[in-house]
């Protein structure tokens, strides 16, 4: 049985790899209206829409990440 947070990390790592396959179907099905992203930049309200505006017109690639064993 899975608990919330095996659920949670494994989550997390699907968005993080939809991010690196550049797969914006994933990422927006996952995500809210409006979701929030925080980063160094300060936070930011964002739909699916301008999600994929940033994932296609972005300029930077993520090419890997590492997640930790579960």
């Amino acid at each position: 049985m899975a608990t919330p947070t095996k659920t949670l990390v494994e989550l997390e790592n699907k968005f993080w790899q939809s991010i690196v396959d550049q797969d914006a179907d994933t990422a927006t099905e996952m995500l809210c209206e409006p979701s929030l992203m925080v980063s160094t930049h300060g936070a930011m309200k964002f739909d699916h829409a301008a999600y994929r505006r940033m994932a296609s017109q972005g300029s930077m690639v993520l090419h890997l990440v590492r997640t930790p064993a579960t």
